[in-house]
């Protein structure tokens, strides 16, 4: 370790702070290989404590077995193929508390192309951006016994567990994206259903064109609390700043699973999102979710609205959604 990091002191990335940090590849397995063994310990972080975790070891003693087969095939690869080229950037950026750096009712951004996918994974995509629903402790449980959305993108891309070394926890106003890291394991199944399915191998598109995976929170659903104002507002900013500079986007059914958003809205924020970012396309992954069968439909219909007019289209609904009574999908 002290070779590799001789003239490289690593920076965290803390709240408020825009900074980034670029590894090689070699660097992010050493200090992968300090969470498996446990070495990077309390004396040696300044990250929040609450709920920080790099230790690997813990996967063994906690019924993760999926887990640990992919984080020991990782190494496994490394031994046996050697380690790829390239490096992975960690970056966090954000904006002013009250100050985000877009007004959605003064968009004029067309709506970009949407295509309605019922199946494949956001993972195996060709978008220059992948979204992550992630727990603001980014990584989530991913070194213990969860195997949701974000814990399985982590273990079978053992190189954004780094992020979690260096990284506080995520706040309103920002997204941790990883851009470089690959995949070295392939899995089936979900949750309880999750295993490891042996090697994947990069492509040499993977290789040549590193995807960006951005870290982004969503508030709990709650209800009809989610349709206030202020909260569709916020997981919309959250959005927008997770896609900054995506050429494509993919992403999916945003929070709508345990924490309980509703899909529709959450469709439309994140194609807001895309959109006033710039991106060109987003790939929307519905997982084959029955609750997302009107979605063609409705993009079709709004095709030549922009971004500043479904905003408003978007209040008005939410405020209604919002109301007292029998509830309604906005």
């Amino acid at each position: 370790m002290p070779n590799l990091f001789s003239e490289l002191q690593v920076p965290l990335l803390l709240k408020d702070e825009d900074k980034s940090i670029t590894l090689n590849r070699q660097q992010c397995a050493c200090l992968l290989a300090h969470s498996f063994f446990g070495s990077i310990t309390s004396n040696s972080r300044r990250v929040e404590t609450k709920k920080w975790a790099f230790r690997a070891s813990q996967l063994f003693f906690l019924q993760a077995m999926p887990s640990a087969l992919c984080f020991l095939n990782y190494f496994k690869r490394l031994s046996v193929d050697g380690i790829p080229p390239g490096d992975v950037t960690y970056e966090r950026i954000g904006f002013k508390r009250g100050s985000p750096p877009w007004i959605w009712e003064e968009s004029q951004s067309p709506l970009c192309t949407v295509e309605i996918l019922d199946e494949g994974a956001i993972e195996k995509s060709h978008a220059h951006l992948h979204a992550d629903f992630a727990n603001k402790f980014i990584g989530g449980g991913c070194l213990e016994n969860d195997f949701a959305m974000e814990e399985i993108l982590f273990v079978i891309k053992p190189e954004l567990i780094v992020s979690m070394a260096i990284s506080s926890h995520m706040i309103d106003e920002d997204s941790i994206r990883i851009t470089g890291a690959l995949q070295y394991s392939r899995y089936t199944g979900y949750s309880h259903t999750f295993e490891f399915d042996g090697d994947h191998v990069a492509t040499d598109a993977e290789l040549a064109s590193p995807t960006i995976v951005a870290a982004m929170d969503a508030l709990q659903g709650c209800a009809k609390i989610q349709f206030q104002d202020g909260l569709v507002r916020r997981d919309l900013n959250k959005a927008r700043i997770a896609f900054t500079g995506a050429r494509s986007v993919a992403t999916g059914n945003w929070g709508c699973g345990a924490f309980g958003n509703d899909h529709l809205l959450k469709f439309l924020q994140q194609w807001m999102a895309a959109s006033d970012a710039g991106a060109e396309r987003m790939l929307y992954h519905t997982y084959g979710d029955k609750r997302t069968a009107g979605f063609v439909e409705m993009a079709l219909s709004l095709k030549n609205v922009n971004v500043g007019k479904l905003w408003e289209i978007l209040k008005e609904a939410a405020k209604e959604c919002a109301q007292p009574g029998p509830g309604n999908s906005a």
